[in-house]
């Protein structure tokens, strides 16, 4: 359950206000999406973006239209058909490190922002100092942990690798 505070970490850093307009990319079952959306409120905008079909078929049941208002679109982070200038707030939560070219991907983002606008990328990495350790002897159990919750170890075999192997903090920057 993390991640939900990481979320509302996120958006409450991305300075979105209500009346914003903004772009969700790679934004899967719509989490982040809503997230946003319940600042923005009726009289902002998010534009909820997946290149996965299947991943956005999960948001529609969750929009409350009363006090969201969101479009989902098919759409790939690393070709945005958004005009420049069109978002206040981009943002990419977990899926930076799945595009074939984050450079792109986050070059599109910009390309997107209003000047004056935030790009927000929120993303796993790998701890260190004194939470390194805990962490490497965790992380094997997390495809078990996976398998008896979500009926899946597949999906959780993938989500330490990939956070394993992507580079984070001041490489990720760099």
């Amino acid at each position: 359950g993390m991640h939900q505070a990481w979320r509302r970490r996120a958006v409450a850093l991305s300075g979105v206000m209500p009346g914003d307009r903004v772009l969700v990319c790679a934004s899967g079952t719509g989490d982040f999406a809503l997230a946003f959306a319940d600042v923005t409120g009726t009289t902002g905008h998010v534009t909820a973006t997946d290149f996965c079909r299947e991943m956005l078929d999960y948001l529609p049941a969750k929009v409350r239209s009363d006090r969201h208002a969101i479009t989902i679109e098919l759409a790939d982070a690393m070709s945005l058909s958004y005009a420049p200038g069109s978002y206040d707030v981009v943002s990419i939560a977990y899926g930076i490190r799945n595009v074939d070219d984050p450079r792109v991907a986050l070059s599109e983002m910009i390309r997107a922002l209003k000047p004056g606008g935030r790009r927000v990328v929120s993303e796993t990495g790998q701890p260190a100092g004194l939470m390194k350790l805990p962490f490497a002897l965790f992380r094997p159990l997390i495809p078990v942990a996976g398998r008896l919750i979500a009926g899946n170890s597949d999906a959780y075999s993938y989500l330490p690798r990939t956070a394993r192997e992507f580079p984070y903090g001041d490489a990720f920057v760099a």
